[in-house]
Formats: C-alpha cells, sequence, structure tokens
C-alpha cells in the first residue's frame, strides 16, 4: 500500500492552493489537487492601516485538509474628514477641526491667522463692520471671513448753534450734513435796553444763553392806574411797578411757580427756622425800601397767595404762627413771597417763591447747595460756558424731600455772564458779576463769576 507524504503550496496571495502526495515507497506515485478557495475578512482596514483576509482552501481528496492563510491585502481605508468652523464671535480667534469618519478618535486642529478690514465704516449714529478673514497652512482647511459690527458709532460733530428764528435755533453734524437738530432758544431774563415812560413804550432785549441770538420785545407805556402800571422790565413785579398791580399779580398766581419780574439776589428770602407751630423767615433790606409785603398760604396750585403782613423796613425777620389765617401745622408745606416798596408805594423788588415744610413728618427742607465751582470762583474767557451742575443736599437719609420746584439760577449782570436754567454760565464780557444756584427752599451757593 501507499505510504503519502502531504504538502501544500499556498500562493502568497491567497489565489490558488496545490496540495501533492508523493509515496515513500515509490516517488513516482504522486497524486495532486487544486483547492477550491474561499475568503472571509478576519480584521477590517482602517483609516492608516491595511485589513486581513483569512483565505481558505478545501479539498475534495480525503488525503489532504483544509488549508488556511491570513494575508493583509484589503487596502487601509484612508481618512475622510468632516471638517468644522469655530469663529470667535468678535472675530478674534477660529479653530479649525477635522475629524475622521471613519474613526472619531482621529482628529486634526488648527489655529487659523486673523486679518481683518473695515467693510461698512462707522457713522454717527450706527456701528461699523469689520470682516475678519481667517487663514489656515493646512490645505484641508478652507480660509473663511466673518462680519462683525464692532466699529463704534462715531457720535455727532456738532457745530456751533445758529439761529433759525425768534422761537428755536439749530446745529447741524459736520459728518452728514442730513443730521439737524433744533431746540427752542433758552433766554435769559432780559435787559431792559429802553425804559418805558408814560410817553414812550419800552424795550427789554432777551439773548440767547446757548447761541446769543437777540429778541426784542415792547415794553407797554407805563399806565396811569396803579393796577395797570408795570415795572421797567414790563412786568407787574419789576422795579416801577405800583403795589396794586403787584398784588394783582401775586394774589392772582394760577401754580407755585415764580411769577415773571421775581428776583432771588435782591432780597434773599431765607426760612432759618422751622418748628411744629412756626416758620421763621429772614431777608436782606435793599435801598430804597421802606415796607415789605409778605405773601403766603399752603403749598399748591389750589392755594393762591394771601397777603399775610405788612411790616416796616427796619425788620428783617419774622415769625409766623399763622398763615393765611390758619395756625401753621406739624409736618405741612408751605409757600411765601416778599414784595419790597418803596415810599411812593411802587416795587422796588419781589422775591421768588420760597417754598418749606415744618417739623413733625418724614418731610425735610434742603440744608445746602454744592456745585462744581471750586472755592465758588470761575474764570471764563468771553463765549466760554461753564456747568454748575448743583445739587441740594438734604439734611438726613432719613427726611424725603418733595420737589416743588427744580434747582432755580440767576445771574447778576447778564452783560457779564448769563446762566442757563441747567446751569451752564456762559461768560458774555469782561467784567464780575456772581450767580446764584438755590433751591426751592431758597438754600443757596453764590458763586463769583470773572470773565477776562
Amino acid at each position: 500500500g501507499h505510504d503519502y507524504k502531504v504538502s501544500y503550496d499556498f500562493a502568497e496571495d491567497g489565489s490558488s492552493c496545490t496540495a501533492s502526495a508523493v509515496c515513500k515507497r515509490d516517488d513516482s506515485h504522486v497524486v495532486t489537487e487544486e483547492a477550491t478557495i474561499t475568503s472571509a475578512v478576519k480584521t477590517p482596514a482602517k483609516c492608516e492601516e491595511k485589513g486581513i483576509t483569512t483565505y481558505t482552501a478545501a479539498f475534495k481528496n480525503d488525503l489532504f485538509e483544509a488549508q488556511t492563510k491570513d494575508v493583509e491585502d484589503i487596502p487601509a481605508l484612508g481618512h475622510d474628514y468632516a471638517v468644522s468652523y469655530d469663529f470667535a464671535e468678535d472675530g478674534s480667534s477660529c479653530t479649525a477641526k477635522a475629524v475622521c469618519k471613519h474613526d472619531d478618535s482621529h482628529i486634526v486642529t488648527e489655529e487659523a491667522e486673523i486679518t481683518s478690514a473695515v467693510k461698512t465704516p462707522a457713522r454717527c449714529e450706527e456701528k461699523g463692520t469689520t470682516t475678519y478673514t481667517a487663514a489656515f497652512s493646512n490645505e484641508m482647511f478652507e480660509a473663511q471671513t466673518k462680519d462683525v459690527e464692532d466699529i463704534p458709532a462715531l457720535g455727532h460733530d456738532w457745530s456751533s448753534w445758529q439761529s433759525v428764528d425768534d422761537d428755536i435755533h439749530e446745529r447741524a453734524c459736520s459728518r452728514d450734513g442730513s443730521h439737524v437738530e433744533q431746540a427752542p432758544h433758552e433766554y435769559d431774563e432780559g435787559i431792559v435796553t429802553k425804559e418805558a415812560t408814560l410817553e414812550e413804550e419800552g424795550v427789554i432785549t432777551y439773548r440767547c444763553l446757548i447761541c446769543d441770538h437777540e429778541k426784542q420785545e415792547v415794553i407797554p407805556k407805563i399806565q396811569p392806574d396803579p393796577e395797570d402800571q408795570m415795572g421797567t422790565d414790563g412786568t407787574a413785579l419789576g422795579p416801577g411797578a405800583s403795589y396794586a398791580a403787584a398784588n394783582k399779580a401775586i394774589t392772582g398766581m394760577k401754580n407755585d411757580n415764580d411769577p415773571a419780574g421775581s428776583k432771588f439776589s435782591p432780597l434773599i428770602l431765607l426760612s432759618t427756622k422751622q418748628t411744629t407751630k412756626s416758620v421763621k423767615l429772614t431777608w436782606k433790606v435793599p435801598k430804597k425800601a421802606v415796607r415789605f409785603v409778605i405773601y403766603g398760604n399752603k403749598c399748591g396750585k389750589a392755594n393762591r397767595m394771601k397777603r399775610i403782613k405788612v411790616i416796616s423796613s427796619s425788620k428783617k425777620a419774622i415769625t409766623f404762627k399763622k398763615v393765611a389765617g390758619k395756625k401753621v401745622k406739624k409736618g405741612t408745606h408751605y409757600k411765601f413771597i416778599l414784595l419790597a416798596l418803596d415810599k411812593d408805594n411802587n416795587v422796588v423788588s419781589s422775591s421768588k417763591v420760597l417754598h418749606v415744610v415744618t417739623k413733625g413728618s418724614r418731610y425735610g427742607n434742603y440744608k445746602s447747595v454744592k456745585t462744581r465751582a471750586k472755592k465758588n470762583r470761575v474764570t471764563l474767557k468771553a463765549g466760554k460756558s461753564f456747568s454748575l451742575k448743583a445739587k441740594a443736599v438734604s439734611p438726613s437719609k432719613k427726611l424725603k424731600m418733595s420737589v416743588h420746584v427744580k434747582m432755580r439760577y440767576e445771574s447778576s449782570d447778564l452783560k457779564v455772564a448769563g446762566v442757563t436754567s441747567k446751569g451752564v454760565i456762559k461768560a458774555r464780557s469782561k467784567g464780575t458779576c456772581y450767580v446764584y444756584a438755590f433751591a426751592q427752599d431758597d438754600v443757596y451757593k453764590k458763586i463769583r463769576v470773572t470773565v477776562r
């Protein structure tokens, strides 16, 4: 019988396999067979690594046994990247990221080099836009752009105010002439440039404290009827007005505002002491004043001013326990006006409205006034301005302040300097004057203004 020695010749690529059986007793006795080859993936290919196929050789002759061979013949897949970009909101940085779809542990990143250019310039009221460009050295990444609205609006560069007419002035923006702002003139209290007489009308000239526009108004002739005898400024409370005219104007006031023609500095009416049952008033005595008339009532437009006292010029203070015929009550707001008269019973000066509250409630009176003027002095060149930014100081954090009128301002000489209702001093011509900043209870600050 045969005693076979079996061998197999499996091709390197696994595509074929030949089995040979040679008899040990007679090597001319040889049996061969070409195998039937099947294959299966043993190890799948990866991005950078080949896969392995297992080839199996099967034979029909029982002399031969099935053979297997592993061949690394599946090509590496290579990377299939999904690319994303993370651009910072402000355009300052951009990170590119590539993640392989076959294996998400395979990641490539790069920080971009950022350049920028103005896309849309800023305007007065609109921000400008910058285009940021992100460039990458790796060819798998494409340049990215991002528009960011990050250039601050320029704001308006206003020209000086120019008068349009007696009512308004305007200014234009130098950056965009279509930007025009209009506002009402803010006139000073006026200077009598021609006094009214019985025979001729007078003239009062008002100057805008912002643009220096001047307008003139006629002061009616002085009427022989005392109730119609206006002051030299054309008002019922101006110097020279009859007592009858002034009395009619004060008792006819329909609100708590300062009446036309009233002044602060000539009288400086103050309330220096308040109790639960009384109010003390003090004032200055101007030249030519021989008597004073004091008006008062509770605050509120429903309460008209009433004459409560007539006194001689020798007095500079008085304490009231009754106002308008009623006892002074605690925690109550009162208002007062002081009228100074000369020997002919004509007006020397009239005070601003003083508002004061008695003790005994959660409300109080201001104790002082603060401004930006250092040592209460301001020096300006003609045409220049200075904002006082005055503020009334409360006496205590525990007390509330009931605001009847805002901070008020007054210049002693409008030819030298005027002051707006917002406390902006505007220098006009060389000289010295005083500007008063006073609160509703007439606590005040006196500022010396020098114009050079």
